[in-house]
């Protein structure tokens, strides 16, 4: 079994896009292969194989086809559960480069003289931390 999990793993970090997570979590929304790859402007038979594909390197069935559409399987529920996840994840590390590259977050760290900062640098603080709020600051004070 571990042999199994270790095969799938290696394949679906090598071959996985986020063009086929981004179909998956679609076709789940809609219930509909071809309403999800209008939605994503791929070709119906292109969505078709890129679900087939995920099935083959998974292993497993990701939806059972009905008259009205397509339904997820438990595999299927949980890989969109996790594509969801993962483009969060995506979303939230691009916020944080956003925020980086802007100024918005990430840390500073001041050094001080311990007679030179009793009012300045609060006061300088104060002003950082209203205008963003997610930077975190550390004081060190050190000696001449």
């Amino acid at each position: 079994m571990a042999v199994r999990h270790s095969r799938i793993v290696d394949r679906v970090l090598t071959r996985l896009k986020l063009k086929q997570l981004r179909l998956l979590i679609a076709v789940g929304k809609h219930n509909n292969i071809q309403n999800a790859a209008r939605g994503l402007n791929v070709s119906q038979p292109a969505a078709t194989k890129m679900i087939k594909d995920l099935e083959l390197d998974f292993e497993v069935q990701l939806f059972t086809r009905t008259n009205r559409g397509v339904i997820p399987t438990p595999y299927g529920e949980a890989l969109i559960r996790h594509g969801k996840l993962i483009f969060s994840q995506v979303s939230n590390a691009a916020q944080e480069l956003d925020d980086l590259n802007e100024g918005s977050s990430g840390g500073i760290v001041v050094g001080t003289l311990l007679a030179a900062s009793p009012q300045l640098l609060p006061q300088a603080i104060a002003r950082l931390l209203e205008d963003r709020p997610k930077v975190t600051i550390k004081v060190v004070e050190g000696t001449n």
